[in-house]
C-alpha cells in the first residue's frame, strides 16, 4: 500500500470502529472469523493488550480468544498508522542513502579503474624486463665457451655447466 491508501484505510477503519462501537458489542472470533491458529491468535489478543494499556483488562490466554470488533479495527488502524509513519520516514531517508551509495559505488569503479591502469602498467614493465633478460642471456651465451672451464668435461649453457652446475658471474673471467 502506498502511504495515502494507509491513511484512506486508517481513516475507513476509525469511522467503521466509531459507528460499530455505537452499536451493541460484536464478538470477533478470532480462530474461526479470521481463519488463524490458536496460538497466531493468542499472539494478536497480546499485542493488542500490549497496545491498549488498559490495567483492567486481563492477560490474554489461549481459553479466550474472542475480541471485540470495533477494537480489532482500532487496533488495525493504530498499526496502519505506525507503517504509514514508518515508511514515509524511510521514503524521506531514502534519497540521500541512495545518493551516498551511488557516490560510493562510483568512489569504487574508479578505484578499480586506477588499479587496472597500475596492473596494466606493471604488466607491461614486466614483459619489458623479459625481453631485456632474455637478451642479456643471449650476449652470455656468445660470450661462454661451449665447454665448462671449471670441468672441462660440461656442455655451457645459459643455466650453467650441466655437470657441475657452475654458473660463470659478473666478476669471473673466462679460464
Amino acid at each position: 500500500m502506498t502511504p495515502i491508501e494507509m491513511k484512506l484505510s486508517k481513516c475507513l477503519l476509525n469511522l467503521a470502529s466509531n459507528e460499530f462501537s455505537s452499536h451493541c458489542c460484536n464478538d470477533l472470533d478470532l480462530v474461526n472469523d479470521i481463519g488463524i491458529t490458536p496460538d497466531e491468535a493468542l499472539e494478536l489478543k497480546k499485542a493488542m493488550y500490549v497496545w491498549q494499556q488498559d490495567p483492567e483488562i486481563t492477560e490474554p490466554s489461549l481459553d479466550n480468544l474472542y475480541t471485540i470488533d470495533w477494537l480489532a479495527m482500532m487496533y488495525i488502524s493504530h498499526k496502519i498508522d505506525v507503517d504509514c509513519a514508518e515508511r514515509i520516514r524511510l521514503l524521506e531517508i531514502l534519497p540521500g542513502t541512495h545518493k551516498s551509495l551511488f557516490d560510493r559505488v562510483q568512489e569504487i569503479i574508479h578505484i578499480s579503474i586506477d588499479r587496472l591502469r597500475i596492473l596494466k602498467t606493471l604488466e607491461a614493465e614486466r614483459d619489458e624486463a623479459m625481453k631485456r633478460e632474455a637478451k642479456l642471456r643471449e650476449k652470455i651465451m656468445k660470450l661462454m665457451p661451449d665447454f665448462c672451464p671449471v670441468c672441462e668435461g660440461g656442455r655451457m649453457t645459459s643455466d650453467g655447466c650441466s655437470q657441475c652446475n657452475w654458473l660463470m658471474g659478473e666478476n669471473d673471467e673466462l679460464l
